[in-house]
């Protein structure tokens, strides 16, 4: 369950980039940047967007490469479907979570939101749409830019604060990258020990008509259910 739930974190740049010279760029501080998240945490309703994501593991030299789309609804409604390597769709709303793993035999893992969250620092980045603002004001937070591919962004640097871990302050690193017209963190790279992770956005669309029913999973006949609290 950890391996597959692990694969939900990080955001990265896409379609939306813009090129800006690095010297009409004007670093926003620490609080400029909690302000214009939280206003764009209010100017967004919903989103849809297709990812693909990266994961290193250092110490085995392992290498994966997830791909598939997120759909949000606000407050708190996440739709997360991998279309590679293997099919597996995760559904929640804050309060249950469930995870649909597709193939031979196929598994439908159900757990509560709060008791699963607690043990996963990987979720912080994809999962905090609409809630950027409160994300800040949880961590430790430093302001710089940077340029890939030729576009400039601004680069958040998150560690989490000594009340809000159990472990050393440096248990893992997130870092957002906004684009500087309109803060959209389009990429998230985390850091956990030997972990890293980083996913990239593409067709990104603010604001779409989803309908209900997409946030609603009724699994097929046979499938194996795991249930956890």
């Amino acid at each position: 369950m950890v391996k597959t739930l692990m694969l939900l974190c990080s955001v990265a740049w896409g379609e939306h980039s813009v090129n800006v010279s690095s010297s009409l760029l004007s670093l926003p501080t620490v609080e400029e940047a909690r302000e214009r998240l939280e206003k764009l945490d209010q100017e967004i309703s919903s989103l849809s967007f297709q990812f693909v994501q990266k994961l290193e593991m250092k110490e085995t030299g392992l290498l994966q490469r997830v791909e598939g789309n997120l759909k949000y609804l606000k407050p708190d409604r996440i739709r997360l479907e991998h279309r590679k390597p293997r099919e597996q769709l995760v559904i929640t709303d804050k309060k249950t979570i469930s995870v649909y793993i597709g193939g031979k035999r196929p598994q439908l893992i159900r757990t509560a939101w709060d008791s699963w969250v607690k043990t996963q620092a990987s979720v912080v980045g994809l999962m905090d749409f609409g809630n950027y603002g409160q994300l800040l004001k949880k961590h430790d937070v430093s302001v710089d830019s940077t340029t890939l591919e030729g576009t400039l962004y601004y680069r958040l640097t998150l560690l989490p604060k000594v009340e809000n871990q159990k472990s050393s302050h440096s248990e893992y690193t997130v870092r957002l990258y906004l684009l500087p017209q309109d803060f959209f963190p389009m990429r998230i790279e985390l850091l956990l020990g030997q972990m890293f992770m980083e996913t990239e956005l593409s067709r990104v669309s603010k604001n779409p008509v989803l309908k209900e029913s997409l946030f609603k999973f009724e699994p097929p006949p046979g499938v194996e259910l795991l249930e956890f609290r």
